[in-house]
């Protein structure tokens, strides 16, 4: 980086390259207009495996590059930055991450534009997710397949359950999901990611209430029974190959175990199997799920 004098300003300038970064960055931080009056020409280029990472809000790699200019009362910026691949987490749920960008249309702001779509699937919801315009009014649209409203699709997500029909109260279920987003948040989290990559899995969860797994097979959960409300449990899951999802949950006493497994056969057509284990009995679920939008 040097520094001259131009016109009488001093003046930044630097051409950086950033290549293999890991950046954990919780929140955006404030920006402030300070008293300073420094001349820019910085370049910066992205390299390979940009990676930004935090393991509550997103997972992201990105490509790109900017170049500011102008100074620090009145900075220009250009360039974009481009999400290659990845997820960004909202309500306790992975987005995959379709296109996403963030661009500085406007001279003198520095605060950019954002575009983004994402996708998730909720038990037999496809749920779709776009952010676009100033970081500081950005509008969120949530649609989903089957239909619902927006509102609808914050809930279930918040409540970790559909909440379409009759069953739109709030469940002794649904207060153990929100104790254990707490818990998740506070204690749990650390030990999680942890083991996740430590064992080189794509999920693993401590949680409370009843046994869950990857997919529901359309069965009714129900209220928690009292022994429920009390439960601990442990869940797996890997992709062994593209395809190929398996999984393993099992209660912290080793009286309730699940293997589940699913194989995406086209974009359109899966097949899952589950194997359940409550104290002596065993049920084994299978089911064949297809697609088709409209």
């Amino acid at each position: 980086m040097a520094r001259g004098g131009i016109g009488y300003r001093p003046h930044i300038q630097a051409d950086i390259r950033l290549d293999d970064v890991l950046v954990n960055m919780p929140t955006i931080p404030e920006l402030s207009e300070g008293s300073s009056n420094y001349g820019l020409d910085v370049k910066v280029t992205f390299g390979p495996d940009i990676h930004l990472y935090n393991k509550y809000l997103y997972d992201l790699w990105l490509s790109g590059g900017l170049h500011v200019t102008g100074s620090t009362v009145y900075t220009n910026i250009d360039g974009n930055i481009k999400v290659d691949k990845g997820t960004i987490t909202y309500l306790r749920t992975p987005f995959e991450i379709h296109n996403a960008s963030v661009a500085w249309p406007v001279p003198g702001d520095v605060l950019p534009t954002v575009n983004l779509d994402a996708t998730t699937r909720f038990r037999r919801y496809d749920i779709f997710l776009r952010v676009t315009g100033p970081l500081e009014q950005m509008e969120m649209i949530l649609r989903s397949d089957p239909a619902l409203t927006k509102d609808q699709i914050i809930k279930m997500l918040t409540l970790q359950r559909e909440v379409t029909g009759t069953n739109q109260g709030v469940t002794q279920d649904d207060f153990q999901n929100l104790m254990t987003v707490g818990l998740e948040m506070t204690v749990l989290g650390d030990v999680e990611e942890i083991f996740k990559e430590t064992l080189g899995l794509n999920e693993f969860m401590i949680y409370s209430g009843r046994l869950r797994t990857g997919h529901s097979l359309g069965r009714e959960e129900g209220e928690l029974t009292e022994d429920e409300k009390d439960q601990y449990n442990i869940l797996v899951s890997k992709y062994l190959t593209d395809n190929l999802l398996v999984g393993y949950t099992v209660s912290s006493d080793s009286e309730h175990e699940s293997i589940f497994a699913q194989y995406d056969i086209s974009r359109h057509m899966s097949i899952n199997y589950e194997r359940n284990k409550d104290y002596d009995t065993t049920e084994d679920w299978y089911g064949v799920e297809y697609k088709v939008t409209f």
